[in-house]
């Protein structure tokens, strides 16, 4: 079974409420597809102190049947089965001992340097899912110089952004 780090923009984008309401409907379904991929053959990493799963539950209508509702009843009932549990450790500056000390990642989400940290304590390195959080798209060379592999589900979205953000920091440069 295949571990995966997922980052919660994926289970937001796979319940059909995206973060800014856009995600094309190709995005929305490589979401929900890397969710039942996860259910059926893999392992979901979770940090020790619970971090990930408390920001997954913000996202949790027990209520509703959506994907991301059912891959979250799904996470809560295979805790002993399917979760494979890692330590970090407190970092002052970084957040995490484990997040690469590097200028280039000095800016990025500290909300998001859990899932980083995870994936660099767990002995097999997993990828970290990605959905349309451009923070992840500007980040990624330096995170790759630091072995960290990102799985972006959104590409194409992701791609689009980065060269309308790039149309803009030139227009505002002139």
């Amino acid at each position: 079974m295949t571990p995966r780090v997922i980052d919660t923009g994926v289970i937001v984008v796979g319940g059909y409420g995206t973060i800014d309401e856009s995600a094309p409907e190709e995005c929305i379904e490589e979401c929900i597809s890397a969710l039942d991929t996860a259910m059926s053959d893999g392992r979901v990493v979770m940090d020790q102190a619970g971090e990930i799963l408390d920001g997954y539950l913000d996202y949790l209508d027990r209520r509703a049947a959506t994907p991301r509702d059912r891959f979250l009843i799904w996470v809560l009932q295979h805790q002993v089965d399917r979760w494979d549990v890692i330590s970090t450790t407190p970092h002052k500056e970084r957040c995490y001992a484990e997040f690469p000390s590097d200028p280039e990642l000095a800016t990025f989400d500290r909300s998001d340097r859990k899932f980083v940290a995870a994936s660099r304590a767990h002995p097999d390195r997993p990828p970290i899912l990605v959905a349309v959080d451009t923070d992840w798209w500007d980040a990624r060379k330096a995170l790759r110089r630091h072995n960290v592999r990102l799985e972006f589900l959104c590409e194409a979205e992701l791609r689009a952004t980065a060269g309308q953000r790039s149309v803009r920091r030139q227009v505002r440069a002139s």
